[in-house]
C-alpha cells in the first residue's frame, strides 16, 4: 500500500519531495528497516509542519509518532529532544544521563 496516497497537504507548499523522502524512510522503518532521519533548516521554514504531516502519515498507518525538539534559549541537557522518544520506550531522563549513555 503506497503510504503517500493521502498525503497531508496544509501548510506544505513546495515540499512535496522532502515529505515523499520522508514518506520512504517511513515505509522502510515498517518494513523493519529502520534508520534516523533529521529534518534541519532555517526557523520558519517549514520544518515542524513537515514533521507534523510525517506523524499524521504515521498515524494513518496506525502508527504512533513521538517526537521532541530542540531547546534554543539555554543549555539543554544531555538527550533533551530525545526525551519523549526515549519515555516511549520505557526509558527514563535518569537513564539518558547514565555513565553508559551509548547503552541507550
Amino acid at each position: 500500500m503506497p503510504l503517500l496516497g493521502d498525503e497531508p497537504r496544509a501548510n506544505l507548499e513546495g515540499r512535496a519531495a522532502e515529505l515523499a523522502a520522508l514518506g520512504a524512510a517511513l515505509d522502510d522503518a515498517c518494513a523493519g528497516h529502520g534508520r534516523i532521519v533529521v529534518v534541519t533548516g532555517e526557523a520558519g521554514i517549514g520544518k515542524s509542519s513537515l514533521i507534523a504531516a510525517l506523524s499524521e502519515l504515521a498515524r494513518q498507518r496506525g502508527i504512533e509518532a513521538v517526537w521532541g525538539r530542540a531547546w534554543e534559549f539555554a543549555d539543554a541537557p544531555s538527550y533533551f529532544p530525545l526525551w519523549p522518544c526515549l519515555s516511549a520506550l520505557g526509558l527514563s531522563a535518569a537513564d539518558a544521563r547514565s555513565a553508559a549513555p551509548f547503552a541507550l
